[in-house]
């Protein structure tokens, strides 16, 4: 092959790797956000267990 042809397929590397580069930042930026949806989540969840055990006690007495 000729030096043109490698470095072209040198520099055509290098754009990949930048483009995935980016790519992996995004996804890692849906992540965090996801993460920090699961643990709003969670702790929704947890407040409104914590609730029912009252509920079931007033549910007793009705």
């Amino acid at each position: 092959m000729e030096d043109s042809a490698l470095k072209e397929i040198l520099h055509a590397l290098e754009l990949q790797t930048v483009y995935f580069d980016q790519k992996v930042e995004q996804l890692e930026e849906q992540f965090k956000g996801i993460e920090q949806r699961i643990d709003l989540l969670e702790k929704k969840i947890d407040s409104s267990i914590s609730i029912l055990p009252k509920q079931r006690k007033m549910l007793i007495y009705f």
